[in-house]
């Protein structure tokens, strides 16, 4: 599937990309680790996960993916 940055997504749908439970997604929402765009109901921009998963990263690990 084909994500822009600025495309908001559900909790299920952050889940489905990161392969995680959604509980998981709430829990990293209350942690503050994920910032969402929306909290009735919670909305998280794809810019969002892209951040997050950057930061689990490695520093020296060198990613090559583009970002749109």
């Amino acid at each position: 599937m084909f994500y822009t940055k600025d495309k908001e997504l559900t909790v299920p749908q952050v889940a489905q990309i990161l392969e995680c439970d959604n509980t998981y997604i709430y829990k990293c929402v209350r942690d503050h680790r994920i910032k969402t765009a929306m909290t009735d109901p919670y909305k998280i921009k794809f810019d969002e996960v892209l951040t997050y998963v950057d930061s689990k990263i490695p520093s020296n690990f060198k990613s090559y993916y583009k970002a749109v």
